[in-house]
């Protein structure tokens, strides 16, 4: 599982791209691809809702994971928390947060390795 930290206010969050959070993305936008879309698509007032409501799910997933890996995270923030601690100004910031959460959320790693580790180049 990837994670990522967003820092509000001193305290670090965890973000987390789980399982939980694609779901709760696909039954609100028909399609997780389509959520770089709803974060910016619309008036400034509309992308800060669908951010601070990405934020609130990617925060509650994030300490879920913490807990499951022996950690004591602080409490993720409600969505009701982010409107009342942050503003429009915030928006570009958070809006990265998200994107980097997502992306690493999807990344894999793949290591290969060649088969004959002993070949001399041009064999």
């Amino acid at each position: 599982m990837r994670t990522t930290k967003l820092n509000l206010g001193g305290t670090e969050y965890t973000l987390c791209f789980s399982a939980r959070v694609v779901r709760d993305c696909t039954e609100r936008y028909g399609d997780v691809n389509k959520v770089f879309d709803a974060m910016s698509e619309g008036e400034q007032y509309q992308q800060l809702d669908e951010v601070f409501w990405l934020l609130s799910r990617l925060m509650d997933a994030g300490a879920r994971y913490d807990r499951r890996m022996g950690l004591n995270p602080p409490a993720p923030l409600t969505l009701d928390d982010l409107y009342d601690t942050l503003d429009i100004n915030d928006l570009y910031g958070l809006q990265l947060a998200v994107v980097n959460s997502v992306v690493s959320g999807q990344q894999q790693n793949v290591t290969a390795r060649p088969k004959n580790s002993e070949a001399t180049p041009g064999e």
